[in-house]
């Protein structure tokens, strides 16, 4: 017998998008079903795996998935609380993502724990009833977009080199190399090492890895026992206090907070 009792959090709609954040209590069993509109969702926390037609796949923090229109498939939740951020096109949203990429026709999934940060702070956006909020969560929505689509694209035209640091920098929250140790794996020059990265991804090598500390620190938040000073260090923060500090600047609010939320127990 299927287990429904997943409990909705929140939902928003703005002119663009339908934005819900749901929480499904342990082992939470979704028969096959399908969403008449393309989405995409992202794993907050906890896991669940997902059954296609003719395959499946492992979805858990930190995993963004696309279902187009249609898609049927169902869903069989760890023994853990899982939390999910699911964005859903309007007509009109999907048209313009359909400019950049056509992957968002397409069923896929990847690990994007960078895009963390930009989920909380859409559920921190959810909850303010200012009048700018609407437009604060479609911008937010419109950057997880294109970092997706770049990310998809980022071989095109790149060097090997460049590649292999981006990927070194993905796997080494809380123990970063130096830019001498990065040049030297690449064998260029420091400067041109700086300069093709930002060109390539948009932001510095230290802005990527401040961005790769706090995604891995608000995994840890959501889905592990340690205390926040263990995880600031865990993490590769200064201390708890610089760690508080970029989480706010990044999603809206503390991290006590995001952990007081996140680990309420699911009614």
């Amino acid at each position: 017998m299927s287990n429904l009792h997943g409990s909705m959090n929140a939902s928003r709609t703005t002119g663009q998008f339908r934005v819900t954040f749901a929480s499904y209590a342990p082992l939470t069993r979704l028969d096959r079903h399908d969403h008449e509109l393309a989405s995409f969702c992202i794993a907050v926390c906890g896991g669940y795996d997902e059954q296609l037609d003719r395959r499946s796949r492992r979805v858990e923090a930190g995993i963004l998935v696309i279902h187009p229109e249609g898609e049927t498939h169902a869903d069989r939740h760890d023994p853990r609380r899982t939390d999910l951020l699911t964005v859903e096109f309007s007509s009109a949203s999907l048209d313009l993502a359909r400019r950049i990429s056509p992957r968002f026709d397409e069923s896929w999934h990847r690990p994007a724990l960078t895009l963390l940060p930009a989920a909380y702070r859409i559920l921190h956006h959810m909850d303010q009833s200012c009048p700018t909020s609407a437009l604060l969560i479609e911008d937010t929505i419109w950057e997880m977009i294109a970092e997706a689509v770049k990310h998809e694209q980022r071989d095109a035209g790149r060097p090997k080199w460049l590649l292999h640091v981006h990927d070194s920098l993905e796997s080494c929250a809380g123990n970063a190399p130096t830019m001498l140790e990065l040049s030297e794996m690449a064998g260029v020059h420091p400067v041109h090492l700086a300069r093709a990265f930002r060109q390539a991804f948009g932001s510095s090598i230290g802005e990527f890895v401040r961005q790769q500390q706090v995604a891995a620190a608000l995994k840890l938040l959501a889905d592990s026992r340690l205390g926040l000073a263990e995880i600031s260090v865990a993490t590769g923060f200064a201390d708890q206090s610089h760690m508080t500090r970029r989480i706010r600047e990044l999603t809206g609010r503390p991290p006590g907070i995001w952990r007081k939320r996140l680990t309420a127990k699911c009614p």
